[in-house]
């Protein structure tokens, strides 16, 4: 609309004065965060920790979804001009691309936080729909256009959130920062190098060969991750009190069970009150034996040590008075 108003000068006018204000907002706005205590690290350990499958699957993901995203906001105005749609209609087309991103995020970041829906899955989920919008791209006319720029807002809808959930998962706190710089770098990578790929095909050959390309590309790739994810699947999976093992880079990102969600309860009987809960029997209450072998204060040591060395009760020596009987007591107190 500000294209066919006022010209791509009116556009360039409009974002210039938006991304000021929304710099205002942010210094006024945004806290200052103290940065977290943390161990020396070495240019070792970051490859290390950066060569991990934790950080390069996440990574990678964003970077492909990025790919497509700049593709489809630089090439389909492209596609539409070349079909002979006018300007309103190619940048509506770049508008719900942009809603339907901007719809999907929310609604996958409470799934995941809700326990509906696992990084991984969701993460492929995004990548195949990513590549079935930029098939789409290749259909002719305005169903083509905006099936293709719908599909594409909702596959990077979905790997967005879901990719930076997980490596914020897989991550220390204190290299937070690091390792979203470093994931941030991946996504640019893949903003320069999406555009790049597709318009090197279409010099060689159409654009449709591009689109194509780079959605074989991002279907290869999510088919690739989930074969060596169930090549490797079940390395660490959550017991049945629901206690996970060390968590392994295939499982980062991944909401807690039902088991480790659900409450330990305790007995019945040790939630019920004193005088309502169960007591022993008498034989069991004298056979038991007092910590360490030590009785209890005030009475006499009824205790031996048998021949194995361990403390067995012994029932105290019966004196009677040899006058009394059960019958007719004496009076001596014995």
């Amino acid at each position: 609309m500000l294209v066919w108003a006022g010209g791509l000068r009116l556009l360039f006018a409009v974002m210039a004065a938006c991304g000021a204000v929304v710099a205002v907002w942010a210094a006024l706005a945004v806290p200052a965060v103290p940065p977290l205590p943390r161990a020396r690290q070495t240019v070792a350990d970051l490859a290390r920790r950066l060569g991990d499958r934790s950080f390069l699957g996440p990574t990678a993901a964003l970077a492909a979804a990025t790919a497509a995203l700049s593709v489809g906001v630089g090439f389909l105005p492209v596609s539409g001009a070349a079909a002979g749609l006018g300007t309103v209609a190619t940048g509506a087309a770049v508008s719900a691309l942009a809603a339907t991103a901007a719809v999907v995020q929310p609604l996958v970041g409470r799934a995941l936080d809700a326990g509906r829906l696992r990084a991984r899955t969701g993460l492929l989920a995004g990548l195949l729909v990513t590549a079935a919008g930029l098939g789409a791209a290749v259909l002719p006319g305005l169903p083509g256009l905006l099936a293709a720029a719908v599909l594409i807002g909702a596959g990077t809808g979905l790997v967005t959130p879901l990719g930076f959930a997980a490596l914020a998962a897989a991550t220390p706190e204190e290299r937070m920062g690091q390792t979203m710089g470093s994931a941030e770098l991946g996504r640019e990578l893949g903003d320069a190098g999406g555009p790049l790929l597709v318009a090197a095909t279409a010099a060689a050959a159409a654009l449709a060969y591009g689109y194509a390309a780079l959605a074989v590309l991002l279907a290869a790739g999510a088919l690739a991750a989930l074969a060596t994810g169930r090549r490797d699947g079940g390395a660490a999976r959550p017991d049945r009190r629901g206690t996970a093992g060390p968590a392994s880079p295939a499982r980062a990102g991944r909401p807690p069970t039902a088991a480790a969600r659900r409450p330990v309860h305790a007995h019945p009987a040790a939630r019920a009150p004193a005088h309502l809960r169960p007591r022993a029997h008498p034989a069991r209450r004298r056979a038991r034996l007092p910590r360490r072998g030590r009785p209890p204060a005030g009475r006499p040591r009824r205790w031996a040590r048998g021949a194995s060395g361990s403390r067995t009760p012994r029932p105290a020596p019966a004196v009677r008075c040899p006058r009394s009987s059960p019958r007719s007591p004496c009076g001596c107190g014995r």
